[in-house]
């Protein structure tokens, strides 16, 4: 109560700075409707912008989201074009996701370059889709690095540069790049090594289902001995 007497007091002295302070007082506590009532009168600020979307996306009020999304992206913030890139991706507007995540990629995000690259793939654009996948990979993401190898197998014909993707990728646990590395090895005759790369693939697949087995096994047994505690009681 402090605090909102203060802020009130510097909202009164034409503090702008206070408003967005009262404005994330409430929004912390959950009052949604009097948090949006303060960044609406600091509506010009960036900040404001970017929360004022938020609340709007957790309350599943798209359409009022990208009003504010797209406000603070024409003041050049990186992360809400990505964000406008991510909500037009999953309405399958896939041309404003890509004008948006282009925003964003143009200032190096990571994340809007994956995207990009994915989407890119999947039109068949490969050499763009490389272009977007290659700085993501060279960051070690092992989804970029799968599938800039695959681009090298099967749009350039390249083995050796999809070997090194997928060994890449392999290093940090994607199942998909060790069953590849198997088939690139079987095209190329080395039965010995596709063997080698096959065999890991299964007993890999083989671990992560006894795990998820064994996981299963273990809430199947406490929720049994819930049961019994609460019967015997």
């Amino acid at each position: 109560e402090k605090a909102i007497k203060y802020y009130e007091e510097a909202i009164v002295d034409g503090c702008k700075v206070a408003l967005e302070n009262l404005g994330d007082l409430y929004y912390q506590t959950k009052d949604y409707q009097k948090a949006i009532s303060y960044y609406l009168r600091n509506s010009t600020s960036v900040s404001c912008q970017k929360k004022l979307a938020d609340i709007y996306m957790e309350a599943e009020n798209t359409d009022e989201a990208v009003i504010w999304y797209k406000k603070a992206s024409n003041n050049e913030d990186i992360e809400s074009s990505y964000k406008l890139g991510l909500i037009y991706e999953d309405l399958n507007n896939l041309e404003d996701a890509k004008k948006y995540y282009l925003l964003a990629a143009k200032k190096n995000h990571l994340n809007s370059k994956l995207h990009l690259g994915r989407i890119y793939y999947n039109e068949g654009n490969y050499e763009e889709s490389k272009k977007m996948l290659d700085v993501c990979a060279n960051e070690n993401n092992a989804y970029a690095q799968h599938m800039v190898a695959l681009i090298y197998e099967n749009y350039y014909s390249d083995h050796t540069n999809a070997k090194y993707w997928y060994e890449k990728s392999k290093n940090q646990g994607l199942v998909e790049s060790i069953f590849n590395l198997g088939q690139i090895s079987l095209k190329l005759e080395e039965d010995e090594l596709a063997k080698k790369y096959f065999k890991e693939n299964i007993s890999i697949k083989f671990f992560k289902s006894s795990k998820e087995k064994s996981k299963k096994s273990r809430k199947e047994t406490k929720r049994n001995e819930k049961g019994r505690s609460c019967t015997s009681a």
